[in-house]
């Protein structure tokens, strides 16, 4: 995940997408699961303040991680 405020940037990994209905089934549910990690800070004000309004890119997903 990379969080790009001066951007109005979400870099999200594509499960937030695959897996949409389990984190509340929308953009609202995904900020809201990125909200309960986040650590306060800038990051955090910005998914709060403009998550609605920014823009998401999904990353490409790193199968080697499944091997």
């Amino acid at each position: 995940m990379n969080i790009a405020p001066e951007k109005n940037l979400l870099e999200l990994s594509p499960i937030f997408r695959w897996y949409k209905p389990d984190f509340g089934g929308d953009r609202l549910g995904i900020l809201q699961t990125l909200l309960r990690y986040l650590d306060p800070g800038d990051s955090r004000d910005f998914v709060k303040q403009q998550g609605m309004r920014a823009r998401i890119v999904w990353k490409n997903y790193d199968w080697r991680l499944n091997r």
